[in-house]
């Protein structure tokens, strides 16, 4: 069956940060810290604190505004959702939430423009997890880019013309970014994401017998 080109990254221009796990008492979640245009709210990062992110003037945020430290699984703690990055004001991209949709490339199903940067987030709720299937994918292969984190691995690198197969997501939360160059464009990417309980997602995935 066909898979997607999997690559190696080129030099990343990202210019949000995720928080990174690193080994911390059980009772406390660690300072997710500062995102570029934006200010963090909260000095506490406890189970139980909140903390609260906001953009400055001409910028967007994008995701959970309001963390929460909460317990979890195996007794450590954790963020209920990823860090927000802040977007500029026109700059494609955003977030999703809800139980199901769909995100594509923009322009869909005409031609992405060159030198397009988009970052989306999709959120569902904590202890939930993500699928996302892809209907249609056409990038110029090793000079567009699809990057997917918030999986089992740091982060899933997508290019060319064969259709991804379906991504689950490790926590309640995926991100995409989307790149592309200066020249030669293709007709982008279509894809429906759907969040509910991990053992459910057999409904999203259609039977390949004849």
């Amino acid at each position: 069956k066909d898979t997607a080109t999997l690559v190696i990254p080129p030099i990343s221009t990202i210019t949000f940060s995720f928080f990174l796990s690193t080994v911390l008492p059980s009772h406390t979640c660690g300072n997710p810290g500062e995102i570029p245009k934006g200010v963090l709210h909260g000095t506490r990062f406890n189970i139980g604190d909140k903390i609260r992110y906001s953009c400055i003037s001409g910028y967007i945020l994008e995701g959970h505004a309001m963390l929460t430290c909460i317990v979890s699984p195996g007794n450590g703690a954790s963020w209920d959702f990823p860090v927000p990055f802040c977007r500029a004001e026109g700059a494609c991209g955003g977030t999703l939430r809800g139980t199901s949709g769909t995100i594509s490339s923009p322009h869909f199903p005409s031609e992405y423009e060159n030198n397009a940067d988009c970052t989306w987030t999709i959120l569902a709720e904590p202890g939930d997890t993500i699928a996302l299937v892809f209907t249609d994918f056409q990038l110029e292969e090793g000079y567009d880019f699809l990057e997917i984190s918030g999986t089992e691995v740091p982060s899933i690198w997508l290019t060319g013309m064969n259709l991804p197969s379906p991504v689950i997501s490790s926590k309640n939360w995926l991100r995409l970014h989307f790149t592309s160059d200066s020249n030669h464009r293709r007709k982008g990417f279509n894809a429906q994401f759907q969040g509910k309980n991990p053992m459910k997602y057999v409904t999203l995935f259609p039977s390949r017998k004849s």
